[in-house]
């Protein structure tokens, strides 16, 4: 199942242990001010539950960065 939610839905799916990859792009784009959206928007984690991920992938196209990730289940926090 592909996810293509805002950062509310793809803060509930991670925070419910329902995502299996994550895919950021990261544009050559610097934004400011408060209404910029965010990753994930929800309620803190708790830092001993802290969602971890192993990168998997990095791919460069024009100036973008395409970074895959892992979720990584029951993962110990890095201290």
């Amino acid at each position: 199942l592909l996810v293509e939610g805002g950062p509310g839905l793809t803060h509930s799916f991670v925070a419910a242990g329902l995502v299996d990859e994550l895919f950021v792009t990261v544009a050559p784009l610097l934004k400011a001010g408060d209404a910029i959206p965010t990753l994930l928007e929800g309620p803190a984690f708790a830092y001993s539950a802290l969602p971890r991920l192993r990168l998997l992938s990095v791919t460069e196209h024009e100036g973008e960065l395409y970074l895959r990730y892992q979720a990584l289940k029951d993962a110990t926090p890095a201290v």
